[in-house]
């Protein structure tokens, strides 16, 4: 396998950080197939933001107002992906499985300017103030470096 140290930008606080050799290695061994979007710092912080929800009985909610329980995140499941529900796992069909479609709300999407190319788009998360909002294809150029 031929790794090098990449440069990441962080999902959160838009920071570049290096995913080492080293961490890429550490991550094949506990079986994650994907990079982290996030720089260590805004990952601790998740991790404790989380914590203190959970014991402190509060709604794990996220921004777009569904239930982390109801599927909508993969936290505290081992193994790096968490398993579809709307599909039967052993073939056929069962009660309360159904094919093509989700019982989820539909995402909702907002409105942006890319800061980069000025182009209007809509994003999968509320633009923040002061914070950049990029297209999809600026975004990609950004990540590839």
């Amino acid at each position: 396998m031929d790794l090098e140290d990449k440069q990441i930008v962080c999902e959160d606080c838009s920071k570049e950080f290096t995913h080492t050799v080293e961490d890429q290695k550490r991550y094949a061994e506990r079986g994650f197939t994907e990079a982290p979007k996030r720089c260590r710092e805004c990952r601790q912080a998740r991790k404790e933001r989380s914590a203190a929800q959970q014991t402190h009985g509060g709604e794990a909610r996220r921004p777009g107002g569904r239930d982390r329980r109801a599927g909508g995140s993969s936290r505290g499941f081992q193994g790096g992906h968490r398993p579809r529900r709307d599909f039967p796992s052993q073939g056929g069909s069962s009660p309360g499985h159904h094919h093509g479609g989700s019982d989820r709300p539909q995402r909702q999407s907002f409105d942006a300017i890319c800061a980069a190319c000025g182009t209007p788009t809509t994003v999968p998360f509320e633009p923040r103030p002061g914070r950049e909002v990029f297209c999809r294809d600026c975004f990609r150029k950004m990540r590839e470096g």
